[in-house]
């Protein structure tokens, strides 16, 4: 999939999804009303499209660590997908988090983040899970061959 094509399937899936969000005027801040589980997702998708343009972008410059902040998105999605059909408190908290943090308050807010250890063993179940469906393994196993000399 060309990075265009995704992009362009992350904003169509951000304006089916997903409300715009709505100008705080007392906080001077764009919110949005649905805080949910969908809407953090979203975000996160986006911001690892984002991540995988800029990390290009850098890379062609000799800029490699932003892969590092690209790659924590990706886990954190994971994570949250996760929490889609078993839902958890540290999903809750996480999205909590995720709300709490704005750029009127950035520097006053307590926040109560949730331990990476959690984030990556959550994120760990998911794709275990995901690997375990037919249609992925499958698709896994024929990649795998067609760039492999080994055989599985």
């Amino acid at each position: 999939m060309s990075l265009s094509l995704l992009q362009s399937f992350v904003s169509v899936l951000q304006e089916r999804v997903i409300s715009s969000p709505k100008w705080n005027k007392s906080k001077q801040v764009f919110d949005y009303e649905n805080q949910s589980l969908e809407v953090v997702v979203v975000l996160k998708l986006v911001r690892v499209v984002q991540g995988i343009n800029a990390s290009k972008i850098l890379c062609e410059h000799g800029l490699f660590i932003d892969f590092g902040a690209t790659q924590r998105n990706i886990y954190e999605a994971y994570f949250l997908l996760g929490g889609i059909d078993n839902p958890s408190g540290n999903v809750d908290k996480f999205i909590s988090e995720f709300f709490s943090r704005t750029i009127d308050d950035h520097l006053t807010s307590e926040y109560h983040t949730v331990a990476s250890k959690k984030i990556l063993s959550g994120a760990s179940r998911y794709m275990v899970e995901m690997e375990q469906q037919p249609h992925v393994r499958q698709l896994h196993l024929n990649i795998y061959k067609t760039f492999s000399v080994v055989s599985p």
